[in-house]
């Protein structure tokens, strides 16, 4: 196995997702009918197959991300079933395996740090910094954070 084999190979996986999805958003979306205007009727044709499209990518993305996690986990169990500690280096890259064909690192990014705000009103309360000025701190501090968007798709019987 080279580059070139591999990445023919992961092209073909490619189109065999995009071939089967194709024919799958054809067959489930042919007998969808809904009345209307020519616009309106194409519109409503156009989100029906959107709708049906993001389901099955929705489908896909978590079974890889699923497959790709246990991948990594694999991996580590592999490698120390080989003896070899699979922790990377802060900052750096790391060689863990290689064969006639294939090497296997780890890039982990520098190590940084985090601050709790608890911990920090605890450590200014108990510097003798006034509740009050830490209140009025904590209210000119606070801003509105946007909350995460779920697609839900619902397939009524």
């Amino acid at each position: 196995m080279n580059k070139t084999d591999m990445t023919i190979a992961t092209a073909d996986s490619i189109t065999n997702i995009r071939e089967f999805n194709a024919e799958k958003l054809l067959e489930l979306t042919g007998n969808f009918t809904c009345e209307g205007t020519n616009e309106q009727v194409d519109m409503a044709i156009d989100m029906h197959q959107r709708l049906v499209r993001h389901e099955l990518l929705s489908i896909q993305h978590a079974y890889v991300k699923r497959e790709f996690d246990k991948s990594k986990k694999g991996l580590d169990t592999s490698l120390i079933t080989m003896g070899i500690v699979p922790d990377g280096i802060a900052g750096g890259t790391k060689t863990l395996y290689e064969d006639s064909e294939l090497s296997f690192h780890k890039r982990q990014n520098v190590d940084g740090t985090t601050t709790l705000l608890t911990d920090v009103l605890i450590h200014l309360a108990r510097l003798g910094v006034d509740k009050g000025k830490i209140d009025q701190a904590m209210k000119l501090s606070t801003k509105p954070k946007k909350g995460n968007t779920y697609y839900i798709i619902e397939i009524d019987d």
